[in-house]
């Protein structure tokens, strides 16, 4: 499979350009109640910005829910905007970019919530900064 940045002329992409580019836009996202996005914003709408031209192909949606990834997030259209692979420690794709909320001073719930799974996982022997 081929992204379509970096192979356009590819025949089957399973990462293509949207129909409609989200540079610069900012929209809701609903998350499936439960979920690892759910649990990390704690909320279960949140408005997201975006910064992208490219998302799944919707023909590899039914593909990849076979083989484990959850789909946890979507716009109001229902398109995926999250994505999760269970029983992983923390695997958490957005097509959304949490670094760009807010004003710089407090980190987007995600972002703390990935921090925080990685401290929990980090060796005993490592010495903290």
């Amino acid at each position: 499979m081929a992204h379509g940045e970096n192979a356009p002329d590819a025949g089957e992409l399973l990462i293509e350009p949207l129909a409609c580019a989200l540079h610069g836009h900012e929209g809701p996202v609903v998350f499936t109640a439960g979920s690892l996005a759910q649990r990390s914003t704690g909320v279960d709408r949140s408005t997201e910005r975006y910064q992208c031209g490219y998302g799944l192909n919707p023909r590899y949606l039914a593909t990849l829910v076979e083989h484990g990834i959850r789909f946890t997030g979507h716009d109001p259209q229902g398109q995926v905007r999250v994505a999760e692979l269970p029983g992983h420690p923390f695997f958490l794709a957005t097509l959304f970019q949490p670094e760009l909320a807010g004003d710089g001073d407090e980190p987007h719930p995600m972002v703390r919530a990935f921090a925080t799974a990685v401290a929990a996982r980090r060796s005993p022997g490592v010495a903290r900064a």
